[in-house]
């Protein structure tokens, strides 16, 4: 429904974007100074409302555009790369970008997906899977339904044993495998893998160079990272420690396109966070997403996943 017209043909939607276009735009740019200076022209009068009205509607698609739709799986590669175009657009944002720790990241479009499975362990064995006797797929019960509901960057990569290192070297951090005395896994060719205090991240009994991906890595060194990348990126660390585990602080909506990285780990660790949703407040640094073999870590400018990092 069309709303009643302010003088000039200004009507209370146009109005309503134009406020919203006026905190985004960026000085610093042509068209954003451009469109300041019309804008301030047409208040004082001296810019034609007929020829202003057009001008502001394009100059509003470009600065506040119609939220992208979320893309749903499953979808196509062409599919997704669309998806990252229009997020990237409405976010003023890049597709890749790159972190002042060289850092690959990707923008990731808003989406929704199907978690967990209902297979059971009679339906795995009819297609012909061989299951261990202690193997229990319910922990993968319900599947269900999941939505992003903001787009946000994820590392390309695991982070690297060289990225690792450079935390390392720069904090005077000491991991969990060095500093309790049990140590990390490690290879032995005479038992495969063991514990054992020898094994670190620097030393997995097999060869690694700074160009594979960091292992040995607990959940209290992943938030040590993290809190150290983002005081890196001029960002607010995500992480409190309280007592012995650390908590995610609280949680806000943010629409700024921040960072993420990927971190390898080892088995899997419960996490527990202060809310309910992810990321934290506009600013903040880099948080971590679990699974079961591999620690991502991530910042991103406002996921409504209501459901814990990690299973």
């Amino acid at each position: 429904m069309q709303r009643a017209p302010l003088s000039g043909g200004l009507t209370l939607e146009l109005r309503d974007r134009l406020v919203k276009a006026l905190a985004k735009a960026n000085p610093g740019e042509a068209a954003d100074r451009q469109f300041l200076a019309n804008t301030r022209d047409f208040v004082q009068g001296r810019f034609n409302a007929g020829l202003y009205i057009p001008y502001v509607r394009t100059e509003l698609d470009r600065l506040v555009p119609a939220t992208p739709a979320l893309l749903v799986a499953p979808f196509s590669e062409n599919a997704a790369h669309t998806a990252q175009a229009a997020w990237a657009k409405y976010l003023r944002a890049e597709v890749d970008v790159t972190n002042s720790k060289g850092v690959k990241l990707k923008l990731i479009p808003a989406g929704e997906f199907r978690m967990g499975s209902d297979e059971t362990r009679q339906s795995l064995q009819d297609a012909g899977f061989v299951l261990s006797e202690i193997y229990d797929p319910s922990d993968e019960h319900p599947r269900h339904r999941v939505q992003i509901s903001r787009a946000f960057y994820l590392g390309r990569y695991e982070v690297t044993k060289g990225q690792f290192g450079a935390f390392m070297r720069s904090d005077g951090y000491q991991t969990d495998a060095e500093r309790d005395g049990k140590g990390g896994s490690g290879f032995d060719p005479d038992v495969y893998f063991k514990q054992a205090p020898e094994f670190s991240w620097k030393n997995t009994g097999f060869s690694q160079t700074d160009s594979h991906p960091v292992v040995n890595v607990s959940w209290n060194d992943s938030v040590s990272y993290c809190n150290w990348l983002s005081r890196s990126e001029g960002l607010t660390p995500c992480y409190s420690r309280r007592v012995t585990r650390a908590v995610l602080l609280a949680p806000c909506y943010s629409r700024r396109v921040t960072r993420v990285v990927l971190l390898a780990s080892g088995r899997f660790v419960g996490v527990r966070f202060c809310g309910e949703r992810l990321p934290v407040a506009d600013g903040s640094g880099v948080g971590i997403r679990m699974q079961s073999r591999v620690r991502h870590s991530s910042q991103c400018p406002g996921t409504r996943d209501r459901r814990p990092a990690g299973r």
